[in-house]
């Protein structure tokens, strides 16, 4: 399933290193969805308990890490992924 958003969210993300993989996937390469923080931000579990340090998006916070990824954001607030 391919997923869209709004092109100004896309011009806001311009520093994935994902090639956004999260529109044809659903999810980001290297992250777990947990639960919305907030509108802008939402907790994320690293796959393999990997800290994601590459991801500009991407802030720790203890075991997950809260992304930041606008593309990501308005994935869950649209499709609830």
């Amino acid at each position: 399933m391919v997923f869209f958003v709004d092109k100004e969210i896309l011009d806001q993300t311009i520093k994935c290193t994902d090639d956004f993989a999260c529109l044809i996937t659903g999810k980001c390469a290297g992250c777990d969805f947990e639960k919305a923080v907030t509108p802008t931000q939402i907790l994320v579990r690293p796959l393999e308990d990997k800290i994601r340090s590459g991801c500009y998006y991407s802030l720790p916070f203890g075991r997950h890490s809260i992304c930041q990824c606008p593309v990501r954001c308005e994935l869950y607030r649209k499709y609830k992924i």
